[in-house]
């Protein structure tokens, strides 16, 4: 795909976000009071998901339905679950609930747009895909393992980040911290381990290419676009800090995932193979 395509793709696809957000604004209104600026960090937090997905689609061989939902998947995914996670920890606050769950609409709606853009190639190319097939003894402990492996950097994360934010949890109603580590155990950790796949599968690159493209891409849609618009139940220092916490275990862990579902390129084949 064309770069002009693809910037064109981006910017119709930021600015029907948008449209759905007034919209959704306008059937829920939410109150945020004391928070400036809220429209242009949407706009911002809508491009940093168009452009990634315009990015992802020029990488990308599939075509047709098969990207407009994969492309429409990865965000939905993510908003899917900020809502379930949002009535765990916002359960009182009904109009933010409301609003979460109205946010995924936009990307359904989108795939019937990316579909028109991307059309099926009368020849398209042939890629192999960086995620071989693989037996389901080979997907299942490979998802166990990432499963854990999201829980481990998602605490130690937050440990490190704690002491920054510790005064202003202590004034907050939270939930356990088994129900808190049993969120990310089965719904944040496998959830984000097929995101990460489902990225690597689209973007046929080579094994660290692929790995860094994962990481960039998940951490932009489910760390960077989340957080950079300001929240009333967030002051910005706070969510400033979780902003770095979030972003930095996020790529650390798209990278960590493509490498573990990924095969070994020709060159560690051969390296393998006469060691």
């Amino acid at each position: 795909m064309k770069i002009s395509s693809v910037w064109l793709m981006s910017l119709l696809t930021g600015v029907l976000f948008i449209i759905v957000d007034l919209a959704s604004g306008v059937i829920l209104p939410v109150k945020q009071s004391g928070v400036p600026y809220t429209m242009i960090w949407m706009i911002a937090a809508n491009a940093v998901v168009a452009v990634t997905a315009g990015l992802l689609a020029s990488r990308a061989p599939w075509r047709g339905f098969r990207l407009a939902l994969a492309l429409a998947a990865i965000p939905l995914t993510v908003q899917v679950i900020n809502v379930v996670e949002g009535v765990v920890y916002l359960k009182t606050d009904t109009a933010v609930l409301w609003s979460l769950a109205f946010s995924p609409l936009k990307y359904v709606l989108m795939v019937p747009l990316w579909f028109m853009v991307f059309r099926p190639l009368a020849n398209p190319p042939s890629a192999e895909s960086v995620i071989p097939a693989r037996t389901f003894g080979g997907k299942l402990w490979r998802l166990i393992l990432c499963d854990f492996l999201y829980v481990f950097l998602y605490l130690t994360a937050g440990a490190i980040i704690y002491p920054m934010v510790r005064d202003f949890y202590a004034t907050q109603p939270m939930p356990s911290l088994g129900l808190i580590i049993a969120l990310q155990l089965l719904l944040r950790g496998p959830l984000f381990a097929g995101i990460c796949v489902l990225i690597a599968r689209m973007v046929g690159a080579q094994r660290l290419a692929t790995a860094l493209i994962v990481g960039l891409a998940f951490t932009l849609i489910s760390g960077v676009a989340p957080l950079i618009v300001p929240s009333s139940f967030f002051p910005d220092a706070v969510r400033w800090v979780h902003f770095c916490e979030v972003t930095s275990s996020n790529f650390a862990f798209g990278v960590l995932v493509s490498w573990i579902w990924s095969r070994k390129s020709p060159v560690q084949n051969l390296a393998a193979a006469t060691a």
